[in-house]
C-alpha cells in the first residue's frame, strides 16, 4: 500500500475534534485508532465503498492528512476533504514520493486524482 496526502497552504488548520465528527458523520463505522484533541491528533480507519479499508491520520499541524490504502480510495477521501475545507483554501493531493502534486477542486474527479499514480504494466 502506498501513502498519499491531502494538504493545503500554510494557512490551513484542520481541527482533530471537528474532523473526527465529520468523518463519523460520513462513515458511521469509522474506527478511531488514536484521538487526542488537546494535541490535535486523530488516526482512523474507514471502510470505503470499494469495501477496502483506508487508514488516515491528521498531522498535528492540522495542515495535512496522510492516507494509507488504495489510490482510488485515497482520491475519493481527498474529494470528501475538499467539501470540508472552504474553496478559498487550496488543497493538493500527492503521493509520499511527491511525484505528482494535483489540485483538489470541487470539480476534480476521483479518476483525475488517482490516474497519475496508477502503475501500468
Amino acid at each position: 500500500m502506498a501513502g498519499y496526502f491531502v494538504s493545503g497552504d500554510p494557512d490551513l488548520h484542520m481541527d482533530s475534534g471537528l474532523l473526527a465528527e465529520e468523518i463519523a458523520q460520513r462513515w458511521p463505522t469509522v474506527r478511531f485508532l488514536e484521538r487526542n484533541d488537546a494535541d490535535n491528533v486523530a488516526r482512523w480507519a474507514v471502510r470505503m465503498p470499494s469495501n477496502r479499508e483506508l487508514f488516515g491520520e491528521l498531522q498535528s499541524s492540522g495542515q495535512a492528512i496522510e492516507l494509507e490504502g488504495d489510490v482510488y480510495d485515497a482520491a475519493e477521501f481527498a474529494r470528501w476533504v475538499r467539501t470540508q475545507v472552504p474553496d478559498r483554501v487550496p488543497l493538493y493531493f500527492f503521493d509520499e514520493g511527491y511525484t505528482q502534486n494535483l489540485p483538489v477542486t470541487s470539480r476534480t474527479s476521483t479518476a483525475e486524482l488517482a490516474e497519475p499514480f496508477v502503475v501500468r504494466q
